[in-house]
């Protein structure tokens, strides 16, 4: 098997794991859809994460980022922020981020409406095997900030869909979340890229995938190979 063209891939080819195929997931674009995006003409943009709330999903990146840009409101940066998720370090981020409005953990159309509800979605982890938030919240017609590291990327069309930071650059991060909020325009542009991107990650070429890497494996075995 050949690793599937994705940073996820290399990553792990570099580390010496051989005969891989990187399976994608897929994302629910009935639930998460554009469609369920209510008015917000005139309104604050609202830059949202979701996420468990583990400080290895990078949130004190997060809460640096967002630090920073309510340092430059008064330059025309006006946002709110909105935080999905429960985890232990959700007491430590709310006194980090005062202003922010924690929602708890939500599912099913609750969290398809936080999302439809969002203007930029800010997901800093370095550390994940697939960025599946990321991807909901493309289907729903978030440009995404993010970081350019293994599991993120890979869900991402960078430029296009999202912007992409080195992972840990605070500066870089908050550069592009300052470009998308003063700027609704990009924000409607990248928004419909990233939902026609989110679009192609479908359950059904997901479980295609599978099933022909399990038929080219029994035709193997089958010949002895």
């Amino acid at each position: 098997m050949e690793a599937l063209c994705s940073p996820l891939g290399a990553s792990l080819q570099a580390r010496g794991i051989p005969r891989l195929v990187v399976w994608p997931r897929g994302v629910d674009v009935a639930l998460f859809s554009p469609s369920k995006r209510r008015a917000a003409a005139g309104s604050v943009p609202t830059v949202l994460l979701v996420a468990r709330l583990r400080w290895e999903k990078g949130l004190a990146d997060f809460a640096a980022v967002v630090r920073r840009l309510e340092a430059r409101a008064g330059r025309g940066a006006a946002f709110r922020t909105e935080v999905v998720g429960d985890g232990p370090a959700r007491r430590r981020l709310e006194q980090l981020l005062p202003r922010a409005s924690f929602r708890g953990l939500l599912t099913g159309e609750a969290l398809a409406a936080a999302y439809a509800g969002a203007d930029v979605f800010l997901y800093p982890s370095t550390t994940e095997g697939w960025g599946g938030t990321c991807l909901e919240a493309q289907a729903s017609g978030l440009p995404v900030v993010a970081t350019d590291s293994p599991g993120v990327a890979d869900v991402i069309s960078a430029g296009a869909s999202g912007l992409l930071a080195p992972p840990g650059d605070v500066g870089a991060m908050a550069a592009h979340v300052a470009a998308l909020l003063a700027n609704r325009s990009l924000r409607v542009a990248m928004g419909r890229a990233a939902a026609a991107h989110a679009s192609t990650f479908s359950w059904e070429a997901s479980g295609d995938l599978v099933l022909a890497q399990y038929d080219g494996m029994a035709s193997r075995v089958g010949r002895g190979v």
